[in-house]
């Protein structure tokens, strides 16, 4: 029987029973749980190539039908290490750069424009010393 322990340890070493190169060749729709059952490790071994890739964790969970955990899981399995929240200069350069306009856009506009969350335009904000809101008058 082929387990995720087994898709990880090849994707970490690239040694694999040849079973598991047979069943992998056998990719189709899933539709019943048996079947989803046995296509994890094909599943397990494409999350972890887009997320070795760069490719955003959201985008990942549509394409593959899984959840945020289960990809961040499958990655930890791998051995991949975390990725920074703030890992893009050029992303955070912009985002302060919006911040900074007059009028302000709102954390939602800028969160849309540069491809991230509203929690890390906040946090960008608040590291770069941006206020959002003034207090008295």
């Amino acid at each position: 029987m082929l387990t995720l322990k087994i898709a990880a340890n090849y994707f970490q070493t690239a040694k694999a029973p040849s079973a598991f190169f047979a069943i992998i060749k056998r990719v189709r729709s899933i539709f019943t749980f048996a079947q989803e059952r046995a296509n994890r490790p094909i599943r397990f071994l494409r999350v972890v190539r887009a997320y070795k890739n760069g490719k955003p964790v959201q985008d990942i969970e549509n394409e593959f039908g899984c959840s945020r955990n289960t990809v961040l899981r499958y990655a930890r399995m791998a051995g991949l290490p975390k990725r920074a929240k703030t890992d893009d200069p050029e992303r955070r350069a912009k985002i302060i750069r919006m911040s900074k306009q007059s009028p302000r856009p709102s954390q939602t506009t800028i969160a849309i424009a540069c491809n991230c969350s509203e929690a890390l335009v906040s946090i960008v904000e608040h590291e770069a010393g941006i206020k959002r809101y003034r207090r008295g008058k």
